[in-house]
C-alpha cells in the first residue's frame, strides 16, 4: 500500500530521505509507527509545514507517529 507519506518521501532529496529512514528505524524500534491520518488532518499538517517553511525560509517537513503499545 502506497501512502501519501511514502509518495512524499520519494520526492525528498537523498540526504533528507536517509535521515527520515534513520528516524523511522529508530522510532519503529521503540513501538511507534507512522500514524494513519485522515485527509483533513494531513491537510492541517501540510498547512503548518507551509507556514513554518515560509517563516523560516526553509523547506520544512513534519512526520506523525503513533504509539503502537496503546
Amino acid at each position: 500500500m502506497v501512502t501519501d507519506t511514502n509518495r512524499f518521501a520519494d520526492e525528498l532529496p537523498s540526504s533528507c530521505r536517509s535521515q527520515m529512514d534513520a528516524m523511522e528505524h529508530a522510532v519503529r524500534s521503540e513501538d511507534f509507527c507512522i500514524a494513519e491520518l485522515s485527509g483533513n488532518t494531513c491537510g492541517k499538517i501540510q498547512d503548518l509545514e507551509g507556514r513554518l517553511s515560509q517563516d523560516l525560509g526553509k523547506k520544512i517537513s513534519l512526520v506523525a507517529y503513533e504509539d503502537r503499545s496503546r
